[in-house]
């Protein structure tokens, strides 16, 4: 009789595990040996019809035994959360039908999946538990939006509520949320959807408030991708920005300057050349003259020690000297494959190139980013997720799934296959070069622990604009999902800008590095 009990413990413990990982007819196979037990027959039982509802079958009318051992069995609560997550609101419904009488929080269940079914929540009368709080207020919410009559309701990538879809295809924003945090380029991505139920944005409120906390007290744009999807996590400005230029994180169209210097490496690499080796044979003397005039550096550093020397100090002579040798064809070309002169579409632009034609001074300038180019925040962020994902430059998104009316039953859209940029035999010695930048570089000390990034700095100045900068990236290494631009503008002097975005910068990854559990 002994062994025949452990023999049924056994069997039960496997039945609920494959009740919890949703194998539903091996658990009702499992359940159903239980029935002639002398130990656990009730409990066979229940599980055997748990697993039928579950399953979408037509099961035996029973009452649920709330009283003894069997209601310890199974947890009615995951179960019931499970289904609805997973869009079986029928198996919901009558499961939370059963488990009304005894369990009075088991109507909120019910009330969620008959609204998703279509059928208005009947609240009166709604027990308000404090564990049960979460889903009552989510019904008394969507119950009020629902009066509005709206095409959809709109939530963050992690389901929190972001507002109203209307007819007309405007954003309504639920109450407290920032304008800020939500660029209205998202409208034209909800009026591409059809009518009913919820919407997923790619965007991360919680992220974006992070972001936008960090540029405080400096104009500019924050733009963080998830580097492997595109998806679109972080699109935030200065609201005197966003007065003046509307989507300037999309849009903001500003020379990329030394982040440049990323495109002109793997020019050299795939026309040919050790990029390493030439560079080591150079030496910065602070200023090159090349024909049509000099091309200055910031200070005269000497002998190069090779890429991630050069990289890590930015130095304009030895990129001018790779964008020579790679030719402006060559430049070009490269260039477009990373999505320069690309046709915006969706509410995303990217970055032109400005002058095609020109001296051999003119070429240096195009391979360390001034003048000839401009690129956008959002544009900036794509060419550093190259870096993050294998050498491929995703398609960027921001519509990300379609939902239930309460926003916990997501159904990812399909992701567009991203473009190959780059091989990813290449990126040993780039990455190498990027945490150089950060490690002894013109991003020194902005890493944090827990939160170190890979990165390469750009600083610019466009004609009555001020100077500005480009700061991309990838974090946190080694194993990068995210890719970054983070954009100071406004400001009076280049030190005065670089000053300004470190210190953006180290708010932001500080805050980043307490909070990974956020990133995709």
């Amino acid at each position: 009789m002994l062994s025949s009990h452990y023999s049924d413990e056994k069997i039960l413990a496997l039945a609920k595990l494959q009740l919890l990982d949703k194998e539903y007819e091996s658990a009702e196979r499992s359940f159903s040996r239980l029935k002639g037990s002398l130990w656990r027959s009730e409990e066979g039982r229940v599980g055997a019809v748990l697993c039928s509802i579950l399953a979408g079958k037509d099961s035996e009318t029973f009452r649920l035994d709330p009283s003894g051992s069997v209601s310890e069995e199974f947890p009615y609560r995951l179960l019931l959360f499970q289904s609805l997550a997973d869009r079986r609101f029928k198996a919901c419904s009558r499961l939370a039908e059963l488990l009304e009488e005894e369990r009075g929080w088991a109507t909120l269940f019910k009330a969620a999946a008959d609204l998703e079914l279509g059928s208005p929540p009947f609240l009166e009368g709604l027990p308000d538990e404090p564990k049960d709080s979460w889903l009552l207020q989510r019904l008394l919410q969507t119950q009020g939006w629902l009066e509005k009559s709206p095409q959809r309701v709109v939530y963050d990538r992690r389901g929190a509520p972001i507002g109203l879809a209307l007819a007309e295809g405007s954003l309504q924003l639920a109450k407290g949320i920032d304008e800020l945090l939500v660029p209205t380029v998202a409208e034209h991505h909800l009026r591409l959807a059809t009518k009913g139920g919820g919407l997923r944005l790619s965007l991360d409120l919680e992220l974006s408030k992070m972001a936008l906390s960090a540029l405080d007290g400096f104009r500019g744009s924050i733009v963080i991708l998830s580097a492997e999807t595109g998806d679109v996590l972080v699109a935030v400005s200065d609201r005197r920005t966003v007065e003046k230029e509307g989507l300037a994180a999309f849009s903001q169209a500003r020379e990329p300057a030394s982040i440049s210097k990323l495109i002109t490496t793997t020019a050299a690499i795939r026309s040919g050349l050790n990029v390493d080796a030439e560079v080591s044979q150079m030496s910065c003397q602070g200023a090159e003259r090349y024909r049509g005039g000099i091309l200055y550096c910031s200070y005269r550093a000497g002998p190069l020690e090779g890429l991630d020397h050069a990289l890590a100090i930015s130095c304009n002579i030895a990129f001018a000297n790779l964008g020579i040798l790679v030719g402006r064809q060559g430049m070009l070309d490269e260039l477009a494959l990373y999505g320069f002169d690309r046709p915006s579409s969706a509410g995303f632009h990217f970055g032109k190139v400005l002058e095609r034609t020109g001296n051999e001074l003119q070429l240096a300038d195009l391979s360390i980013g001034l003048e000839a180019t401009s690129v956008t925040p959002l544009h900036a962020a794509l060419i550093a997720s190259v870096y993050g994902n294998q050498g491929f430059m995703p398609e960027p998104r921001i519509l990300v799934a379609t939902d239930g009316w309460l926003g916990i039953s997501p159904v990812s859209l399909p992701i567009e296959a991203g473009r190959e940029v780059i091989d990813a035999a290449w990126l040993p010695l780039l990455l190498s070069a990027m945490e150089a930048v950060t490690e002894r570089g013109t991003a020194h000390g902005i890493s944090e622990p827990g939160f170190e990034v890979a990165m390469k700095t750009g600083t610019g100045r466009n004609k009555n604009l001020g100077f500005h900068t480009n700061y991309i990236g990838i974090g946190p290494m080694p194993d990068p999902s995210i890719s970054f631009c983070i954009r100071i503008t406004n400001q009076i002097t280049s030190g005065r800008v670089r000053r300004a975005t470190l210190k953006v910068a180290r708010r932001l990854f500080n805050e980043l590095s307490q909070r990974t559990y956020l990133l995709p």
